[in-house]
């Protein structure tokens, strides 16, 4: 299960309808991610509805790589705000500023990463829409570009599939807030596939 690819893993349990708790992995550095979400807003009209929430995790790095006295830091903490607002019935906006402490693990000094990300969603049906986001991060070592994606997502049943292509292939959110290594030229994409299934009890 953990290659050739770049995968992820994750669970989310609603604990109300105001914030749920997220438990996921990827096999990148064996990160071990736990985060809480919370809703602490909403507001707008009926054709306009904005939400925002906060996130607080943490992450567990079990391949974090030695430092020159033999130590490792493998623990990593954020906090992001996301505010989320749909336009009529067709299109989504979001914005998610992030902070990372601990963004680079093979640093000797513990670092702090800053960046917002920005999306949007087209619902060109009710199952089909089109998507895109952009991490802007700062320019670091290893770390030059901005994270971008794009992509299509299909809703059938409760499952819901994006088939994407990205220049990232840093995966869990302490991860891709620090930035990439790739450019966002079309030889550098990554193709990715995401299953997303909603189970109600």
């Amino acid at each position: 299960m953990d290659g050739p690819v770049n995968n992820r893993f994750g669970l989310a349990f609603g604990l109300h309808d105001r914030g749920m708790v997220t438990l996921q992995r990827s096999n990148l550095d064996n990160n071990l991610d736990l985060n809480v979400k919370v809703r602490v807003f909403e507001a707008g009209r009926e054709s306009t509805p904005v939400m925002v929430a906060v996130v607080a995790g943490t992450a567990w790095n079990g391949d974090a790589p030695l430092l020159l006295d033999g130590s490792t830091r493998a623990w990593q903490y954020y906090g992001q705000l996301t505010a989320n607002v749909m336009l009529g019935d067709r299109f989504a906006l979001g914005v998610v500023p992030s902070f990372l402490r601990n963004a680079r693990l093979n640093q000797e000094e513990v670092e702090n990463a800053f960046s917002v990300g920005i999306m949007g969603q087209l619902y060109l049906s009710q199952h089909v829409s089109v998507l895109g986001e952009w991490n802007i991060s700062e320019e670091r070592t290893d770390f030059e570009y901005d994270a971008g994606t794009f992509g299509i997502e299909l809703e059938t049943g409760g499952h819901f599939f994006k088939i994407m292509a990205t220049n990232s292939v840093r995966l869990n959110p302490a991860q891709f807030v620090v930035g990439t290594p790739f450019s966002f030229a079309p030889g550098e994409w990554r193709f990715s596939f995401n299953i997303t299934r909603l189970l109600l009890f």
